[in-house]
C-alpha cells in the first residue's frame, strides 16, 4: 500500500506559529511532543499538550496557534489518501504508545535519507495507522475507573495484586470490574498486571547479581513455580534458561499462538546479531508466523500484522546490519 505524502515535518514551532483557517484538502496527523497548541477544528477549540496526536479528515475546517511562552514541538503529516475505512476520534493520546514514538523517529530519519523511497515510508505510515487504530480505539472506551486502575497496577507493579483488590480501589463490584477492564482495555485484569509484572521480571533477571527466586519476590510473586508458569507463559522459556542465557534454537512453526504474540509483543529474547542461527531463525520467524493469522479473528488481525511488523522490522535490523 503506497500513501502520497503531501507534507512532513518535525520540528519546534516559533512563538508566533500559526495556521490560518482552511479547509483540509487531505488527512493530516499532528504528534505534540512537548509545548502547547490551541486547534479550532470545526469551530471547536482544542488544545493539544505533550502526548497527544490530532487526526484530522479531508474537509475538516482548521486554524491553530502556539503558546508563545511554550511552543509546540511537534511531528506533523499531510497525507493525500488512505485507501481504506478508518475511523478516528479527532484527539487522542499516544503518551503509552512507546511504538508510535519509534515509529516516528524511524519515519524522520528515513526521510532524511530517503525522502522518495515511498515504498519504506508507507510501510511506516502503515504501522502508525496500525498503532493509532489501537489507540483510537481505546479513546473510544476510556473510563477513569480503568485508568485509575492501570495507574495503580503500573505504580505498584512490584507489590502482590489480584483483580479483587484493584476492585476495590476503584470502587466497583468485581465482575463488573473485570468485564469493564476487558472491554477498555482488551486484556484481563490478571493478564494486564503479569503483562507489566513479567517486563519488570525479565530486567531483573537481566542483572547478574539477582537470582531467579530474588526476581520472583521482586515483583510480587510469593510462589516461585507459579512465577516460572507464568514467565514462561509470556516469554517461551523458563526464567532460569532466560537468567542463563540459553536460547535453544526453535521451531517457530510449532510455537502457540501465545508464545508468538509473546516475543513481538516484548521483543527481548536475544539472538546472535549477524549469525546463521540468527537469519535462520528471522526465516522461519517470517515464514510462519503469517500462517498464523487465520487462527484470529478479523478485527485482531490489524492489531499482530503491526506487532508481528514490528519485531521483523526491529530483528532484521540486528540481524542485517548489527543494531
Amino acid at each position: 500500500m503506497i500513501y502520497t505524502i503531501d507534507y512532513y515535518t518535525h520540528k519546534q514551532c516559533a512563538p508566533d506559529w500559526n495556521l490560518n483557517d482552511e479547509s483540509l484538502p487531505y488527512y493530516n496527523i499532528t504528534f505534540v511532543f512537548a509545548g502547547e497548541a490551541t486547534f479550532v477544528i470545526d469551530g471547536k477549540e482544542v488544545v493539544c499538550l505533550a502526548g497527544d496526536c490530532l487526526f484530522l479528515y479531508p474537509g475538516a475546517k482548521r486554524k491553530a496557534w502556539t503558546n508563545p511562552e511554550n511552543p509546540m514541538v511537534c511531528a506533523a503529516f499531510n497525507i493525500v489518501d488512505i485507501p481504506y475505512a478508518i475511523n478516528l476520534p479527532h484527539v487522542m493520546s499516544f503518551r503509552k504508545n512507546s511504538r508510535i514514538s519509534f515509529y516516528i523517529r524511524e519515519f524522520d530519519a528515513a526521510y532524511r535519507r530517503e525522502p522518495k523511497n515511498r515504498l519504506q515510508l508507507s510501510a511506516l505510515i502503515t504501522l502508525l495507522l496500525c498503532e493509532l487504530d489501537v489507540v483510537g480505539r481505546l479513546t473510544n472506551q476510556s473510563n477513569p475507573h480503568i485508568e485509575l486502575a492501570e495507574q495503580h497496577i503500573k505504580e505498584n507493579i512490584c507489590s502482590p495484586m489480584s483483580a479483587d483488590d484493584i476492585a476495590k480501589i476503584v470502587h466497583l463490584n468485581p465482575t463488573y470490574f473485570g468485564t469493564l477492564f476487558k472491554r477498555c482495555t482488551g486484556e484481563s485484569v490478571m493478564g494486564y498486571i503479569n503483562y507489566y509484572k513479567m517486563i519488570a521480571a525479565a530486567s531483573f533477571l537481566s542483572d547478574p547479581k539477582i537470582s531467579v527466586t530474588e526476581a520472583s519476590e521482586k515483583v510480587g510473586f510469593s510462589d516461585i513455580y507459579y512465577f516460572s508458569k507464568v514467565f514462561k507463559k509470556h516469554y517461551g522459556i523458563s526464567p532460569t534458561s532466560f537468567k542463563k542465557g540459553e536460547f535453544p534454537k526453535r521451531n517457530f512453526e510449532s510455537y502457540t499462538l501465545n508464545h508468538a504474540d509473546s516475543i513481538i509483543r516484548f521483543a527481548t529474547i536475544p539472538f546472535e546479531p549477524q549469525s546463521g542461527k540468527a537469519v535462520f531463525s528471522f526465516c522461519l520467524v517470517a515464514n510462519y508466523l503469517p500462517m498464523h493469522l487465520s487462527a484470529f479473528a478479523p478485527p485482531m488481525r490489524p492489531l499482530l500484522i503491526g506487532r508481528i511488523s514490528t519485531w521483523l522490522f526491529r530483528f532484521s535490523r540486528t540481524v542485517f546490519f548489527g543494531r
